[in-house]
């Protein structure tokens, strides 16, 4: 059965559904929203339908989606292309956009928490077709359904459309972020890439020395605190005590951490409950599914008592050790991974008929009694579960893993930003070789630097140049983070994997540029400065300088100063040194 409302249709069995109730509001300006209801004839489960409709292409060479990968902003058939979305998996949203990076069409929809199948492509005649599935899980009865989507059809930019989609879920009481602790907003240092499983006590507290004194005020102590054993997997996670070996007095050790300068936040794998722990048996029969590559069973959040177990651990641990929070890790692992295992035992013992609905109560007991102790405890969430329902939870979220691909840490970072809205993104941890150049070092950083950096490297093996490096660039970030982080985000021709991206507020502008052969275009407002970060690998930069004559000064990428130059109106080529810095103050000489 089909039902059209416009360019939209609903198609499915719809033999419990009740035609649906259309409502279409558009604006002069190119928005719109689209709300559908539906009313259930009779209580059983929800049946699966498909929205459908299509736009013109109107220019689009790419899609943009939240997945934060290289391959995925390509314009992709009408066939393929697809991608997934529920409470812990990405967010429903896509962007089709021009050679210019201007918006051809944008959805995004008010359903967050099910699961969504999304294809969005190009058909052979050239329409711009989207296809999303609702209820492909089991879901419980329902007897009222309703959903929006945003539909924006207007020619700008595709960062400021997506940034209006951001502020969308926001605007929603059931999306808006709570109020960020000013901790979430500092560089981190994490023991993960660095020292794996390989941690102690005052192996830690020895690195924050020097990682304090370069500019990091949070350390996050990784997997490792937990087990005794060595060598990955997580075949002794879900006991939750020190390794006694490795942290024989946890809370002093926090305390010491504390003395230095520096918060502590604690890594949890929240689903996973190793075949090796004291629990493993007291929760036999209350797992999902087993990982065997990682030696542990993920749990079923379905139980209360599993819920209660998770929250309560998190809860004790700030009650007895004192941290300032946790690393919520895996919480996209929470599914049923196949068949639900629950469907053949009627639900029995659980109070949730879905996964996502008991991973909404988890989260919200979790922060519920942690808020309770400590109002600005920090909760960091990773990608892909940075959804606008996760960000009301956590309050930092970290790219995924990409241990020294430059690249992909700044495509998922800019990615994030494009999505999160208000709440602070943090890079994956940097991470470098000590026998690189500071130059090549420093490229791992510059590729971040519109992100809350976190770095990953043993400080006290680096060469005296890369700490002066990492102290100047972390500096810098500092001194320009509510440009970087809170002024108006400007990444530039998604196709290339943002070659080049600005951020600016009223006192400064920053433009990174990280692909040689393109010209940076600048034009100030009155008393702005201007800094132009060069990530391009070459010191040969063009510039379009848009305004009177300035004097502008470089430094390399120690800080060092390295010359002045004057900047003229028109197209000039200028040198900047590899992973160096130009600056223009502002009110500087002419």
């Amino acid at each position: 059965m089909k039902f059209s409302f416009d360019r939209y249709s609903l198609e499915g069995d719809f033999r419990t559904w009740a035609p649906p109730k259309w409502n279409l509001t558009s604006e002069a300006d190119g928005t719109g929203l689209l709300t559908v209801e539906m009313t259930a004839k009779q209580p059983p489960a929800p049946e699966p339908f498909t929205l459908e409709f299509t736009f013109p292409r109107r220019g689009a060479v790419g899609r943009w989606i939240p997945a934060a990968d290289r391959a995925t902003k390509y314009l992709a058939p009408d066939w393929d292309g697809s991608f997934e979305t529920d409470l812990s998996l990405l967010q429903p949203t896509v962007c089709f956009f021009d050679g210019d990076g201007v918006n051809s069409a944008a959805v995004a929809l008010s359903e967050v928490g099910r699961r969504l199948k999304i294809t969005a492509g190009v058909r052979g005649d050239g329409m711009l077709r989207c296809r999303i599935d609702f209820f492909s899980r089991p879901e419980a009865p329902s007897e009222h359904y309703r959903f929006t989507m945003r539909i924006d059809r207007r020619k700008l930019p595709f960062h400021q459309v997506l940034r209006e989609m951001a502020e969308w879920y926001e605007a929603q009481p059931e999306f808006r972020p709570p109020t960020t602790p000013e901790a979430a907003w500092e560089p981190v240092f994490s023991s993960w890439y660095a020292y794996q499983q390989d941690i102690c006590d005052h192996e830690l507290e020895a690195e924050c020395v020097p990682a304090h004194a370069a500019g990091m005020t949070t350390l996050i102590t990784d997997d490792g605190w937990q087990t005794e054993e060595g060598g990955g997997g997580y075949a002794y996670c879900g006991d939750w005590k020190p390794a006694k070996r490795r942290f024989p007095d946890m809370k002093r050790h926090i305390d010491r951490v504390h003395s230095l300068g520096m918060r502590y936040l604690l890594w949890y794998s929240v689903p996973f409950i190793g075949v090796r722990s004291g629990n493993f048996e007291r929760f036999r029969g209350k797992y999902l599914y087993c990982r065997d590559d990682l030696g542990a069973w993920v749990l079923d959040p379905r139980f209360p008592e599993v819920r209660e177990f998770l929250s309560g651990t998190y809860e004790r641990a700030l009650r007895e050790w004192g941290p300032d929070g946790f690393k919520l890790d895996f919480i996209d692992c929470f599914s049923s991974g196949g068949p639900d295992p629950a469907a053949a035992e009627n639900y029995a013992g659980r109070d949730f008929r879905t996964v996502p609905e008991a991973v909404e109560c988890l989260l919200s007991e979790i922060t519920e009694k942690l808020h309770r102790i400590r109002p600005d405890v920090l909760l960091e969430f990773r990608q892909p579960y940075f959804g606008p329902a996760m960000r009301r939870r956590g309050n930092l979220f970290r790219a995924g893993d990409c241990p020294n691909d430059l690249i992909s840490n700044r495509l998922r970072t800019v990615d994030m930003r494009l999505c999160c809205g208000s709440v602070p993104v943090h890079s994956d941890m940097v991470c470098w070789s000590p026998e690189e150049t500071p130059e090549e070092a420093a490229a791992q950083i510059l590729n971040v630097l519109f992100s809350v950096p976190q770095i990953s490297v043993r400080m006290r093996q680096l060469p005296e140049t890369h700490r002066r490096m990492l102290t100047f660039w972390l500096g810098f970030w500092r001194e320009n983070r509510p440009a970087l982080m809170s002024g108006r985000f400007q990444p530039e021709l998604p196709q290339w994997n943002y070659p080049l991206v600005s951020a600016e507020d009223c006192r400064s502008r920053i433009t990174v540029l990280y692909s040689p052969g393109l010209t940076v275009p600048v034009a100030l407002h009155s008393g702005q400065a201007f800094r132009l970060v060069n990530a391009s690998g070459s010191s040969r930069v063009t510039v379009e300088w848009n305004g009177v004559p300035r004097k502008a000064c470089c430094f390399n990428t120690l800080g060092e100063p390295v010359g002045c130059i004057r900047l003229e109106s028109g197209i000039q080529v200028i040198d900047i040194p590899v992973s160096g810095l130009l600056q223009v103050r502002a009110g500087s000489e002419r």
